[in-house]
């Protein structure tokens, strides 16, 4: 998310003592490129940390979707989400590899707090996702399937997939293609 009252920092670290090159590629959430992909040269044992607007200089206004990184050298990739009019910070670890089967421990919904989901499609193949809600003790409470087209992502809150969802449990992701979530 970049753009209004947000603001997204990337930190790349370089896991080898060789140099090497990143590739940055923006995906809006219908899976189009955003504003080219940069390259930027990271030292050997050195680190890149900049803001989404100095590496991709978006126009303005708010930007969301997905970032794809690819290097030439081992790399360790986090991000930085503020928002500046609510004084919030989320520190984010990169995805891990697409896979079909995912699962996640939730606790009941606060007004205090959500939890947020992405799922994103980095296929040429549309996915069909579904959401299964499992409660504490085992019993599936509720249910929803949606499709991902090829080279999208969908963000949503726990509630808008599941607003029935009331309890702690499980929630068991599962998808037809290879995702990330």
């Amino acid at each position: 998310i970049q753009g209004a009252g947000y603001n997204t920092m990337l930190q790349v670290i370089n896991a080898s003592t060789s140099a090497g090159t990143i590739k940055f590629t923006a995906r809006g959430a219908d899976g189009n490129t955003i504003d080219g992909t940069p390259v930027l040269q990271i030292p050997g044992n050195g680190a890149i940390r900049q803001s989404l607007q100095n590496i991709f200089n978006f126009t303005s206004g708010m930007v969301s979707g997905s970032i794809t990184v690819e290097s030439s050298v081992p790399v360790i990739v986090t991000e930085g989400v503020t928002s500046v009019a609510q004084g919030g910070l989320a520190i984010v670890p990169a995805a891990g590899q697409a896979d079909t089967n995912f699962v996640f421990r939730v606790n009941r919904p606060n007004t205090s707090f959500f939890t947020g989901l992405t799922f994103s499609n980095a296929s040429t193949n549309t996915a069909t996702v579904s959401l299964r809600n499992v409660l504490e003790d085992g019993v599936a409470d509720s249910q929803v399937t949606f499709t991902l087209l090829p080279f999208t992502s969908m963000t949503r809150t726990l509630t808008e997939f599941l607003p029935e969802l009331r309890s702690n449990g499980l929630i068991h992701v599962s998808s037809n293609q290879p995702i990330v979530v």
